[in-house]
């Protein structure tokens, strides 16, 4: 089931100035204060979360992986364990499915070989999780670059970020009662995806805080695993 999924957002991070012969060393050179301003992008840390559906897909993935990792992911969903989720996050994917990341997509810079460059332009791509805003993320790429030589702007507009919906038993309840017949080997999670990628056709406008029907089968060295899915 797509409980929700990340809002997408590319901000260009540009600097300007006037340019000159190479020859003619300035101090200001854009290309240098959009690297510094980049630098303080990568190192931005932003904040660990959980709602319903990572709170769940740790849970009960902890249940089904051996090991320190299946102890990580059971006592990050029981407590927000930070020594556990810091293990987890070495993990590309996990680390994604629990925070807002930014990187830096794009560049572009200068226009002859000869000539201080009088623009320098990165495109940084912002993956925000459910509940948090666009201009939010925006204020805190500004904040972190902190000149205002360099300026951040949201290359679409910004979308209504909505709550994902709960996953109660009226949601789960139909999803747990269809597998019944599966055996024990066959359970559900809900899980985020690095970028909407399955059951698009069935996906709500993004931001509503519905929930639509999307199974994604997942092979299992025990079985088959029916998996609740939710785009981030």
């Amino acid at each position: 089931m797509q409980a929700g999924e990340k809002l997408n957002q590319d901000f260009a991070i540009e600097v300007t100035n006037p340019g000159g012969h190479s020859s003619r060393l300035a101090a200001d050179n854009a290309i240098y204060r959009l690297g510094a301003a980049l630098a303080k992008i990568q190192a931005i840390e932003f904040p660990i979360e959980f709602n319903d559906a990572t709170t769940g897909f740790f849970k009960r993935m902890g249940e089904l992986t051996p090991g320190q990792e299946g102890q990580d992911m059971h006592d990050a969903a029981m407590g927000e364990n930070a020594a556990a989720i810091r293990r987890l996050m070495v993990n590309l994917g996990y680390n994604a499915l629990l925070r807002t990341t930014c990187i830096a997509t794009e560049l572009s810079a200068g226009h002859a070989p000869n000539a201080l460059p009088q623009r320098a332009t990165a495109n940084v791509n912002c993956r925000i999780f459910p509940g948090r805003t666009q201009e939010a993320i925006q204020k805190q790429l500004i904040a972190a670059i902190g000149d205002a030589g360099v300026s951040v702007t949201m290359k679409s507009d910004p979308e209504e970020p909505g709550a994902p919906p709960k996953l109660t038993p009226d949601i789960l309840g139909p999803i747990e009662k269809s597998l019944n017949g599966c055996g024990p080997a066959c359970v559900s999670f809900p899980q985020w995806r690095p970028a909407p990628q399955t059951a698009a056709s069935s996906r709500p406008p993004r931001f509503q805080p519905t929930a639509s029907p999307a199974f994604l089968p997942i092979q299992t060295q025990a079985a088959c695993t029916a998996s609740t899915n939710a785009s981030a």
